[in-house]
């Protein structure tokens, strides 16, 4: 994979992160990369539902845990 390929980038004092997210799953994991429209991007699966950015919020909540990084760093 080329950097041109990574589903991250560098931002400005940040790093950008392509996520594509699938809700109202059976379980919550993140499952390597794939493409999407957008380039490559991590898979992720969250059991919440599609309503009022539940699955959003779901989301920036477990990325943190599994990184190791604080809450406060991800938006």
């Amino acid at each position: 994979m080329s950097s041109a390929e990574q589903p991250w980038r560098a931002g400005d004092g940040c790093v950008i992160v392509r996520v594509r997210l699938t809700p109202k799953s059976s379980i919550e994991s993140v499952d390597g990369v794939i493409p999407s429209a957008e380039g490559v991007a991590f898979a992720a699966r969250v059991r919440a539902v599609p309503a009022e950015g539940k699955p959003t919020r779901r989301l920036k909540n477990s990325l943190p845990a599994g990184w190791k990084c604080p809450k406060a760093l991800c938006a």
